[in-house]
């Protein structure tokens, strides 16, 4: 598994922010950290922006099952950031099976519709229903699905991710 400390830890248990560690140490050792972010794309989960107590997971698409065996993540806040299309609502069904607190981010129909432009045709995938959506996300699910559409998450600038992570995890209490 590998995965990122967001922001220097305060308690310097380790001097390394990047690591790669075997799935049984990693499932076996809880990290001390609140929040969790699973993010698919190699680029964003390396420069995903600094967030205080919390680390990253680069899920590396379906192979997120394996995280199944980190019980330890029940406790935390999870975040799950993927491409907006097919697969990536597979997982992030797949991921709520396991640990049902976890929330979408960055994958919602206003982020579709802001960045149209980089809009591709998707893979077509024959799932018809996905169990653990929220009924907005369904509804996103379908509209993907009956379009074949995809909208990488590389294509978000990092300006955005940067202002969507400030809006909504490091400053949610603070008004526009």
């Amino acid at each position: 598994i590998r995965f990122r400390f967001l922001k220097p830890l305060e308690d310097n248990v380790t001097p390394y922010n990047d690591l790669s560690v075997p799935l049984s140490e990693f499932a076996n050792h809880s990290i001390s950290c609140k929040r969790v972010f699973i993010i698919e794309n190699k680029m964003n989960f390396l420069t995903f922006p600094e967030i205080s107590n919390s680390i990253a997971i680069w899920g590396k698409g379906f192979a997120l099952e394996s995280l199944k065996q980190a019980t330890w993540l029940i406790d935390k806040e999870i975040y799950y950031w993927s491409d907006l299309d097919i697969q990536g609502f597979q997982m992030l069904s797949q991921l709520r099976s396991y640990f049902v607190q976890t929330k979408s981010f960055l994958m919602n129909g206003d982020l579709l519709e802001r960045f149209g432009e980089f809009v591709v045709q998707g893979t077509p995938a024959k799932i018809e229903n996905l169990e653990n959506l929220s009924e907005n996300e369904s509804v996103l699910f379908n509209s993907i699905k009956s379009q074949n559409i995809r909208l990488e998450q590389e294509r978000i600038p990092q300006g955005y991710v940067i202002y969507e992570v400030d809006r909504t995890i490091n400053y949610p209490n603070v008004s526009s």
